[in-house]
């Protein structure tokens, strides 16, 4: 079944500050995709694509469906890859504000950058001190975005 993705790039809420009908239908439709698609290994639970946890993060279902609601679906996510979907190009989504426009191609690159990045600063003994707090967490966060 192909499901109408141009909910994503749209706003969710319509002038009155409620979800729209089309967003809710949208995040039906996600859900039923991504829960239909669920691999038996990671425990009933579902990466969330919601623009704070950017599928970083396996949550029960009911719990992502609260998430797409708050926070919104990451705009890019046009191909749901990560949720079972296969052999089946990533579109492009309209935003109300300006056309974002991403390509696979666009993401290797950035994973590829990020690993050379982790693997040039991997071992800090070459410095004199060891990076500051906020500094390892973002190596931290770097490595574990591109070892997933």
């Amino acid at each position: 079944m192909t499901y109408d993705r141009s909910w994503i790039g749209r706003n969710r809420y319509n002038e009155f500050k409620y979800l729209t009908e089309e967003y809710k239908i949208g995040v039906n439709d996600f859900f039923k995709f991504a829960c239909d698609h669920r691999d038996p290994e990671d425990g009933g639970l579902i990466r969330c694509p919601c623009e704070d946890c950017a599928n970083k993060y396996f949550k029960d279902p009911s719990d992502v469906k609260v998430d797409l609601y708050l926070n919104g679906i990451m705009k890019w996510y046009t191909k749901w890859d990560l949720h079972g979907e296969r052999d089946m190009p990533r579109v492009e989504a309209e935003t109300s504000s300006r056309n974002i426009h991403y390509r696979d191609e666009d993401m290797y690159d950035a994973r590829d950058m990020l690993r050379d990045f982790v693997d040039a600063n991997e071992h800090f003994e070459n410095f004199e001190e060891e990076p500051n707090a906020k500094a390892q967490a973002f190596y931290e966060m770097v490595a574990a975005s591109i070892h997933e």
